[in-house]
């Protein structure tokens, strides 16, 4: 009886210690992507009709179908 005791707790050592390793490194992957992204999804650059300045799509300002980097570029295109 003491033979299997220490045996199921071997292995439930070896799965805990299995699980831990599998977190760790599921945490760490997730840590390098978010550094590499610098916290941030990536998102598509555009770059602006009039002077050429790449811009975040979300912030760019749009004409058309045209992309600018700010109001007076957009205007002074128009």
């Amino acid at each position: 009886m003491g033979k299997l005791v220490f045996w199921a707790a071997v292995i439930a050592l070896a799965y805990g210690a299995m699980k831990f390793l599998a977190r760790s490194q599921r945490r760490g992957d997730a840590a390098q992507r978010g550094a590499a992204a610098g916290g941030k999804t990536s998102e598509a650059m555009l770059q602006c009709a009039h002077c050429g300045v790449h811009v975040p799509s979300s912030e760019a300002l749009f004409s058309g179908t045209r992309a600018y980097c700010c109001s007076a570029h957009r205007d002074a295109e128009a």
